[in-house]
């Protein structure tokens, strides 16, 4: 058995009161009201419902077949201890939605490894768990995407955490756990339970019809998905995507380019993207495609000197290229501009809300539109590097849409370590360096960009000129295994954007790039 709390010394004791969590909406059968919720308000203002822990426990690596009933303190460490607290089910009224939750943990005491390094972590547990069936070796699964960032704590302190996402409501609120674990071996940490400072859950429950948080998915680079007619990754994502629509609810799908490979000189490459993509216009879930370099003309050479066969190099040097468009067009700063078979398989006459494009009939620079939750939005979507007077044209679209959060997406912009791109590519326009300070930080309504083309992930916050912060986010990660997408939750009650990679074919969430942002939405 677990030595006696007594015994145990430079331990760091927490006694848990709120942690600032926002997450997503659902509604829940009507249940009698517990005597720990306030009375009700009136229909028009937000309530809150304050929960007691009903189980409050931890395993023992070094003791794994031991079980292990509700207690009154917890033990956490990383190379040890792992510490559940458990809640009963929130109780909702017909057309009611959670806003957010809090959680806190009072530190009583803390060694000096706690206080120095590392931090305490808390995640949403998945499954009908109890403290009472509790082992190590029987440990309850964490929900994916919703791990938080590890907090210090220090003696006196108050340490507050936060996560979100719509999959943290479904069992927050449904009433399973928080698994609680400390990311420094070195630390130790009890959290005590007492009558006087029961841990707790504090949900804020908004009135029917009031704002509820919502999601959009952006899709990275998909090009290898794409050459094999037999390869069902692109699709599987998309279907993902359908089949939890509601469980997300998800209003819009982005996809930050290369779509195909070279699929303008193997047309069968469209083929597997436009399957694909046709599940969410079947759906009605409305998307936009930037266009990458692989989804123009500059892309098409295997390399090999002499040779006409197809791949990844610039198509510019293939000896193809002169007989098939002609010498004066095989210049890579041309063939970017080419893009008449994406056009061709993504039309824009397929665009949901579309409010408009530069250059009529082609969706390479385009902006629509959507709501929810009280909030407008504008989706902006950018050539490759593009050209000054696209960008100029960009602008104009903003500055009249002061009303909408503008979301910008375009192929290239951060470098792989999270920097502004200060280049165009050799063959491109502009820079991301140009973008940013011509259009990006000029107006106060652009809030997230969106871009891929390099690397794995990044995240970046930048201020504009009006002071407000701008969240940049770069997916690529160019697969060959699984398909990754970046799930981003939106609070307008709040301005919290939490983001998720999560990849459906392999059934992973990849936590080391999970991201939690606060931002001044306009509602």
């Amino acid at each position: 058995m677990p030595p006696s709390p007594l015994r145990v010394r430079s331990r760091l004791v927490v006694v848990v009161s709120t942690l600032a969590l926002v997450i997503g909406s659902t509604t829940i059968a009507p249940m009698a009201r517990s005597a720990a919720e306030t009375t009700s308000p009136a229909a028009t203002e937000p309530r809150t419902a304050s929960l007691d822990a009903t189980g409050v426990t931890y395993t023992d690596s070094r003791h794994p077949t031991t079980s292990y009933a509700a207690r009154d303190t917890v033990r956490i460490s990383r190379s040890r201890y792992t510490g559940y607290l458990s809640f009963p089910p929130v109780e909702l009224q017909p057309g009611e939605s959670i806003t957010g939750a809090t959680l806190t943990l009072k530190v009583t005491r803390a060694n000096k490894s706690a206080a120095r390094r590392g931090g305490l972590v808390a995640t949403p547990v998945a499954g009908n768990w109890t403290a009472a069936g509790l082992t190590s070796r029987l440990a309850p699964k964490t929900l994916a995407g919703t791990l938080n960032k590890a907090v210090r704590a220090r003696t006196g302190r108050t340490v507050t955490l936060r996560f979100s996402g719509v999959e943290a409501i479904q069992y927050l609120a449904a009433g399973p756990a928080l698994r609680l674990r400390y990311s420094t071996s070195a630390a130790d940490v009890r959290v005590a339970r007492s009558d006087a400072e029961a841990p707790k859950l504090e949900f804020t429950i908004a009135p029917p019809g009031s704002t509820a948080p919502f999601s959009f998915a952006v899709i990275p680079d998909t090009q290898n998905e794409t050459t094999s007619a037999a390869n069902p990754r692109f699709g599987d994502r998309t279907q993902y995507l359908v089949d939890n629509r509601d469980r997300l609810n998800l209003k819009y799908v982005l996809h930050t380019g290369d779509v195909v490979n070279w699929g303008w000189l193997v047309p069968s490459q469209f083929g597997v993207a436009t399957a694909a993509v046709q599940r969410l216009a079947d759906a009605g879930i409305p998307y936009a495609l930037a266009i990458g370099n692989h989804d123009t003309s500059a892309v098409g050479w295997n390399g090999i000197s002499g040779s006409t066969g197809y791949g990844g190099s610039a198509y510019a040097h293939n000896p193809d290229c002169p007989s098939r468009l002609g010498a004066a067009e095989c210049r890579s700063r041309l063939l970017v501009r080419k893009t008449g078979a994406f056009n061709s398989a993504f039309p824009l006459s397929g665009v949901k809300n579309l409010g408009g494009a530069y250059e009529a009939g082609k969706v390479d620079n385009m902006w629509t539109t959507f709501e929810s939750g009280g909030t407008k939005w504008l989706v902006l979507t950018l050539e490759l590097w593009p050209r000054t007077e696209v960008v100029a044209w960009a602008a104009r679209v903003v500055a009249d849409h002061p009303g909408h959060n503008v979301i910008v997406q375009t192929h290239s912009y951060l470098t792989a370590r999270g920097g502004i791109d200060q280049t165009n590519g050799g063959y491109g326009a502009k820079s991301g360096q140009y973008l940013h300070d011509t259009l990006i930080a000029k107006y106060a309504n652009i809030k997230l960009v969106f871009s891929g083309h390099t690397g794995q992930a990044a995240r970046r916050v930048d201020r504009g000129v009006h002071g407000n912060r701008i969240v940049s986010y770069l997916q690529a990660f160019h697969s060959r295994a699984t398909n990754p997408v970046r799930l981003v939750t939106v609070d307008p009650a709040s301005g919290l954007v939490a983001t998720s990679i999560v990849a459906p074919y392999t059934d992973e969430t990849w936590k080391q790039y999970s991201t939690s942002d606060s931002l001044a939405l306009i509602r």
